[in-house]
């Protein structure tokens, strides 16, 4: 899965040598997959698998403001842009993190 990720992006590219990174919710076992593609060659160096994953973690997100999972990831990064990028004043940053450090002191116990 991760790997058809990173071959339709090197392989048309131009470069004959790339690194590449690839993060989704969950592609067979891999979350995030990282390597190296060189001619006609992909290469794996690392993955990580299920239960870490970032991917997951942004659908997580995209439910708490409201849109669907695994359907409506690519509107919350449409957005994204046009958020209000100073912390202090950004709501949706400081619910963020009372529902971080939460779940932190949960984990703790």
């Amino acid at each position: 899965h991760h790997q058809a990720h990173a071959a339709a992006s090197f392989f048309p590219s131009p470069f004959k040598r790339s690194a590449f990174l690839t993060v989704d919710g969950v592609g067979e076992w891999d979350t995030t997959t990282y390597g190296v593609g060189e001619d006609n060659k992909i290469s794996v160096i690392k993955t990580i698998e299920f239960p870490h994953s970032l991917g997951l973690l942004y659908s997580t997100i995209t439910a708490y403001l409201g849109f669907s999972v695994n359907n409506s990831e690519y509107k919350v990064m449409g957005l994204s842009p046009y958020g209000l990028m100073d912390r202090k004043k950004n709501r949706y940053y400081q619910k963020l993190l009372k529902i971080i450090f939460c779940y932190q002191k949960t984990l703790k116990k």
